[in-house]
């Protein structure tokens, strides 16, 4: 697994969370076991976990530094704001241990940095407007643990789609998902596009912000095509 402690010159969401321009860089301690932030995200290695769906165990130590709660998102099937609220069992005692359990993990690289999911103490989140001494969490012996119930995908068909008006072909923005809302990661005939520092080929329109245009389906991830489509699955009940 690769960690980031990321530090953040202008605000970035992901799966709904809104961090403040907070510091992150980490602090090793126990060990190299241990580390220290306000924004940390990781990155499950790929040979282990990537594009999959099924529940995955989560559980860690976790050092409160007076914090009550810290938010929590990940990249989950069919949920692009998969962010929650986690209560810290006591802020007061020295070390709590964590056990999430993440319905419907997808972990295919889609947050920042190529991360998979990310934790952000309540102190560093927008919501405060503040940075106290109590931002930061320390996060311990973060351990993984699959339950392999990943259905077997096999690709049944290919499509054209091809979107003209009166000035020639153009692009369009869309989502492909099946029965369970899950979509199938684009192929290399995608449309990359900027997404702050980073060149992106999905991305997601975030339902909690306001003035957010409409989007026909509750999984609101889509990439951007010129012509010719081709998923990396097509199951028979996927649906434009």
């Amino acid at each position: 697994m690769k960690f980031l402690a990321l530090f953040l010159p202008a605000l970035v969401t992901h799966w709904g969370l809104v961090p403040f321009r907070a510091s992150g860089f980490p602090t090793p301690e126990a060990g190299n076991t241990c580390i220290t932030g306000s924004y940390l995200a990781f990155d499950v290695a790929d040979n282990f976990a990537f594009d999959i769906d099924e529940t995955v165990q989560l559980s860690f130590r976790l050092k409160a530094n007076g914090n009550k709660t810290f938010y929590f998102g990940y990249d989950r099937n069919a949920q692009t704001e998969s962010y929650q609220e986690v209560a810290i069992p006591s802020a007061k005692d020295q070390w709590n241990t964590i056990n999430l359990s993440l319905k419907r993990a997808r972990f295919s690289n889609r947050a920042q940095a190529n991360t998979d999911f990310m934790m952000i103490p309540y102190g560093a989140e927008l919501s405060t407007f503040t940075l106290d001494k109590a931002h930061k969490i320390t996060v311990c012996d973060l351990k993984i643990e699959r339950t392999y119930e990943t259905p077997q995908y096999k690709k049944i068909s290919d499509f054209d789609l091809k979107i003209v008006d009166s000035s020639g072909q153009i692009p369009v923005r869309m989502g492909l998902y099946d029965s369970t809302g899950r979509m199938p990661l684009p192929s290399d005939d995608a449309v990359s596009f900027q997404h702050y520092h980073r060149t992106v080929t999905q991305h997601y329109l975030k339902k909690s912000w306001g003035g957010v245009e409409p989007w026909p389906a509750e999984n609101r991830h889509f990439f951007i095509v010129m012509a010719v489509i081709e998923p990396n699955y097509l199951k028979d009940d996927t649906a434009l």
